[in-house]
């Protein structure tokens, strides 16, 4: 499959209701800057996993920001996004971020 070569810089990752006990599913809201590509996006593949580069879920939005659900807290996640045109052609990954869910509510990461 021929890829699009866009790039995305995932731009923040906000923890979401941390005051919840270990093990407790907790969300996280991520947002990224929008592709500046001149090529149609018509949407972003957003990938999650336990390591880096291993993205065991992903999600499908129309946004450059979205709502990741029912994640373990005390876990540490890995996430990236690519831009998907209207062809179905994907761009290559986004600079990774990552999330530790043992950290305190209200902290905020922000990636470039």
């Amino acid at each position: 499959m021929k890829q699009l070569a866009i790039g995305l810089a995932c731009a923040a990752v906000i923890l979401c209701c941390a005051m919840l006990p270990p093990g407790a599913l907790v969300n996280v809201r991520l947002a990224w800057n929008a592709s500046s590509s001149p090529v149609g996006i018509t949407g972003y593949n957003v990938y999650w996993g336990p390591a880096s580069g291993n993205y065991t879920n992903s999600l499908t939005v129309a946004t450059n920001g979205c709502c990741v659900s029912n994640l373990s807290r005390g876990g540490t996640y890995w996430f990236a996004v690519t831009a998907v045109d209207g062809l179905g052609y994907e761009s290559v990954p986004s600079t990774e971020t990552n999330w530790s869910l043992a950290r305190p509510g209200g902290f905020r990461v922000d990636a470039q």
